[in-house]
């Protein structure tokens, strides 16, 4: 459908490539990407891959039912979420997208960074070890 739509100079569809190679069209892209499945518990499921596009610090546009995604974008102010069924706030979307890459303000401005970086894999993971670390001194607590 959007091959059909958009002029060829707006959108490039790349074909399966190494995660390496991937990741190196995140940093070149203007605006990503992310679709979720709209079934109900999918408002529930993150993908690995809002944590690579919040890395990124590129917009991001979920077409994704109102959840965990939304609110995540939301927080770090990383993008929009727009029901893949909305046809008119896609387009309203994309069209923002488009005024502010011509203004050239689409980048990471209004960006909560703080946010984002409580996203990372290394906050993420410091995170964990607390819960285990909290898990393990309750077990032995309990065992005396």
């Amino acid at each position: 459908m959007l091959r059909e739509t958009l002029p060829k100079a707006c959108l490039e569809i790349v074909p399966y490539v190494p995660h390496r190679e991937a990741v190196a069209y995140l940093f070149r892209s203007d605006v990503l990407l992310l679709i979720v499945d709209e079934a109900p518990e999918a408002a529930f499921i993150v993908p690995g891959k809002v944590f690579e596009y919040l890395g990124v610090r590129k917009p991001v546009l979920a077409l994704a039912p109102q959840g965990d995604v939304a609110r995540i974008l939301a927080k770090t102010r990383a993008g929009v979420t727009v029901s893949g069924r909305d046809a008119a706030g896609i387009a309203r979307a994309l069209w923002d997208f488009y005024r502010r890459w011509e203004q050239n303000t689409l980048d990471d401005r209004g960006m909560d960074l703080d946010a984002i970086q409580g996203y990372s894999r290394r906050t993420q993971t410091k995170a964990l070890a607390g819960v285990f670390d909290e898990t393990l001194f309750a077990t032995k607590s309990l065992s005396h």
